[in-house]
């Protein structure tokens, strides 16, 4: 149950930040600061670094569509989403 209630917050969370609820008055734009236990540290190339923790050896689930329905990579920008789709 503990994981469950910590996905619902999380997910709502993201929801938030997504709404603009997060990070104060802006003008579109704000800091907002990630929980360390859902950051991915890079150094170099940050789509293998992301793909590699997420989708771990996803070459060999390329079959399995439940594979990939379960998890999720957040990016910022419309480029940064079809690089990282460009990738996998």
């Amino acid at each position: 149950m503990e994981n469950l209630d910590e996905a619902k917050a999380f997910d709502e969370w993201i929801v938030k930040i997504g709404d603009g609820n997060i990070g104060g008055p802006n003008n579109g734009k704000a800091e907002i600061e990630f929980p360390e236990d859902v950051v991915v540290r890079s150094i170099g190339d940050h789509i293998h670094s992301i793909v590699s923790i997420i989708y771990l050896s996803f070459e060999n689930h390329l079959d399995d569509q439940s594979y990939f329905q379960d998890k999720a990579i957040l990016v910022p920008t419309n480029e940064e989403y079809d690089a990282t789709n460009d990738y996998i």
